[in-house]
């Protein structure tokens, strides 16, 4: 990531000719390398192509392309993360495989239980939890619980997560950035290593490694943030449509992150770039809603290389061309978010009181899970709740509020300034099963009742 950037390079393919290597198969790129591919197969590697990312024009000249969102692919479900293009390809292998009689006197390869890496690439990618990727996900998740590889057991050692108690939410806030922490901060061959590593001795060494790099970026993305708010402090953002920063300096392993940030904070779809050189790499993020490669495609004269998806995409842009390109991709943007777009909607499923949040209810809610992308949490209202007690933790606020002679357990990664025990307050949550019997709130907003 550092390094290379994404994607297929000549210099690998060469490198893989050179050692003897015929076949290349791309995971989750290789869809918007047309040449690359051109050129390997020109010195006879033949190249199958296995990605997600939205289709910007011709298809590489590949032995094989395999893309759900190709425009001509057939297959029910385009919303696959890159690990799913994977699986589907292994389980259509293992099909043709014992057609082909080559199992015989052999014991065919268990695909279920790789199903626990499919449910974290695919929750980590943030693709819609509805149909295959549901199934993997929930299937997944049963594998992690009930007999966990070695790095992924050590993994959520260090994260202090109990298995048995496991869910997608751990994947995308303790698993997901732990993993991604090698990538982002140098290299990512440690997050290969501890997902195939048999020793647990040596899985817990990486795990630990791993969570150091995951502190370090959390704190270079936060030191980033804070100096991206300053220069927004200088920015009159009511009549903008999008969000553009760039600075010396700033890590381009964490900027997608801090993308991610700024468009939750400030609702517009936002680009941060890292400047190194001539060149500007840079993360964008955008609303639900808001395609942010047809923004990016309606720009391409000043974009050297971009690719991605509706929501989030990178690019490089020659710094010389940073101040066109933002001018550019503002006027077009106006042409395409409205400004309804830009408000912030919350949709409560329902309105409840505390004593109808029984230990059925619970039950009944955590089987829609998993929750995610396409499948989010329901959310619930209760008004005029009294707050007993609060405790401000590290990472997080716990608190238990009553309503009608019934007392309830919450947890937040805030609390309101100002809020103090004894106040009534009107509460937004999710409710979730803790696995002890009684559930958990966990606090989406607050306000004074």
């Amino acid at each position: 990531r550092m390094l290379e950037g994404y994607g297929l390079k000549r210099e690998h393919l060469k490198r893989a000719k050179e050692k003897g290597v015929s076949l290349v198969v791309t995971v989750d790129c290789g869809i918007s390398d047309i040449d690359e591919v051109e050129e390997a197969t020109s010195y006879g590697l033949d190249v199958i192509v296995t990605d997600h990312h939205t289709v910007k024009g011709d298809i590489p000249p590949a032995h094989a392309v395999l893309n759900p969102k190709r425009p001509d692919c057939s297959y029910p479900m385009r919303d696959l993360a890159g690990v799913g293009v994977v699986f589907v390809l292994v389980c259509v292998l293992r099909r043709m495989m014992r057609e082909r009689g080559l199992f015989r006197g052999k014991s065919e390869p268990n695909l279920l239980r790789y199903l626990d890496l499919v449910a974290i690439g695919t929750v980590a990618d943030i693709v819609p939890l509805l149909g295959d990727n549901r199934i993997y996900v929930r299937y997944g998740l049963e594998e992690i619980r009930r007999n966990p590889r070695p790095g992924v057991s050590a993994l959520l050692d260090v994260a202090g997560v109990r298995r048995e108690y496991f869910d997608e939410v751990d994947i995308g806030f303790r698993l997901g950035p732990r993993l991604n922490a090698a990538g982002r901060m140098g290299n990512s061959f440690l997050s290969s290593l501890i997902l195939v590593e048999e020793s647990p001795l040596r899985a817990m060494e990486m795990a630990r490694l791993l969570a150091e790099q995951n502190t370090e970026r959390q704190s270079v993305e936060g030191a980033i943030l804070r100096e991206a708010e300053r220069a927004l402090e200088r920015i009159e953002l009511e009549d903008r449509r999008t969000i553009v920063l760039w600075q010396e300096g700033w890590h381009p392993g964490v900027i997608g992150i801090v993308a991610s940030r700024i468009l939750e904070r400030y609702g517009r779809p936002t680009i941060i770039f890292s400047l190194e050189g001539a060149e500007a790499r840079g993360s964008a993020r955008s609303l639900p809603g808001v395609n942010i490669m047809e923004l990016l495609k309606r720009c391409e004269r000043w974009i050297e290389t971009y690719g991605g998806h509706a929501q989030a995409a990178g690019l490089v842009v020659r710094r010389s061309n940073l101040e066109s390109f933002a001018r550019a991709l503002e006027e077009e943007a106006r042409g395409i978010v409205r400004g309804e777009d830009l408000e912030r909607e919350i949709c409560i499923d329902g309105e409840v009181t505390l004593d109808e949040l029984t230990e059925r209810f619970f039950s009944e809610v955590s089987l829609l899970a998993p929750f995610g992308e396409g499948n989010q949490e329901p959310l619930f209202l209760a008004r005029g709740a009294k707050i007993v007690n609060y405790e401000k933790k590290r990472n997080y606020t716990s608190f238990r509020v009553s309503q009608n002679g019934v007392v309830q357990d919450v947890i937040s990664s805030f609390l309101p300034d100002g809020i103090s025990a004894g106040d009534r307050v009107d509460i937004l949550f999710s409710p979730r099963e803790s696995g002890r019997g009684r559930g958990k709130l966990f606090l989406r907003d607050l306000t004074p009742s």
